[in-house]
């Protein structure tokens, strides 16, 4: 693993660390001075960044980098899959902000209301959407209405997608 830490910006310092999935994808993974996921950016390494290396700091190319990453809508955006004919595509933000420890509720509702999540979901059955979350391990009320099912299913993704990517460097 490849680790950088202090990366100055306008926004504040950073650490970055260069991780690969399963599929040899690089990933670097933005973290704050408490060690808390800020953002991503897909299929980048530090390498990419050694020629702006001086005097063992990366300089402003890594922390440009890491600003457009921090910006919502210059996310990167990853799919979950269930067997059922659909599937979610997230933002990374969307992602970390889904799949914290502790209530995401608030954050799950804010993300489910986003336009681009409504269209996904739009034509998406209901029943569809149950059969996804119970195999899941979701237990399901008989009264859940749409709004709750559309919460969860976001949860769900998020919380799947973010094991996926960070799972066995922030387990």
């Amino acid at each position: 693993m490849y680790r950088v830490n202090c990366i100055s910006t306008s926004q504040g310092f950073y650490n970055v660390e260069q991780l690969n999935d399963e599929n040899y994808n690089y990933w670097l993974v933005i973290t704050d001075q408490k060690n808390k996921i800020c953002g991503v950016i897909k299929d980048a390494s530090l390498s990419e960044y050694e020629n702006s290396r001086h005097d063992g700091f990366l300089t402003r190319k890594l922390g440009k980098a890491i600003e457009r990453a921090l910006k919502e809508d210059s996310m990167e955006t990853m799919t979950f899959y269930w067997p059922y004919g659909f599937d979610l595509e997230l933002t990374a933000r969307d992602i970390l902000d889904c799949s914290h420890i502790g209530a995401c509720d608030k954050d799950c509702e804010r993300v489910m209301k986003k336009e681009y999540i409504q269209k996904q979901l739009r034509d998406v059955k209901s029943e569809d959407i149950v059969e996804a979350l119970v195999m899941g391990g979701v237990e399901i009320e008989d009264e859940t209405d749409r709004d709750e099912l559309y919460l969860l299913i976001v949860w769900d993704a998020a919380c799947n997608l973010h094991s996926e990517i960070f799972g066995s460097l922030y387990a």
